[in-house]
């Protein structure tokens, strides 16, 4: 075979061929691999986006139980306080009755 044998040529453009054909079916793989690591990835995103929201809402739900607890600590404060003071206020008074009917006995 020379450089100028057409058959050299056609030898050429058949390699050549095969070689297209070879990368053009490596390239539709690639995008078929590239198309589903994008689906997952999307849905990927999609659920640690909702699980974001769950934990967002959640920690919402949380600070507003929290408040609403310490209101009601607040309020129970106040009761056991003015309870003291009343209970307090009631032995001073049972101590000077006592003391007052004691004497007389």
């Amino acid at each position: 075979m020379t450089p100028n044998d057409p058959s050299n040529n056609r030898v050429t453009i058949a390699v050549l061929s095969q070689q297209i054909q070879t990368l053009t079916a490596e390239v539709g793989s690639l995008r078929n691999d590239v198309r589903e690591l994008s689906r997952s990835t999307s849905a990927d995103f999609r659920t640690l986006s909702q699980s974001i929201s769950e934990i967002s809402n959640s920690e919402s739900k949380q600070a507003t139980r929290i408040d609403n607890l310490e209101q009601d600590v607040e309020k129970v404060t106040g009761r056991v306080n003015t309870w003291s003071a009343v209970n307090s206020a009631m032995a001073v008074m049972a101590g000077v009755i006592g003391s007052i009917f004691g004497r007389n006995s």
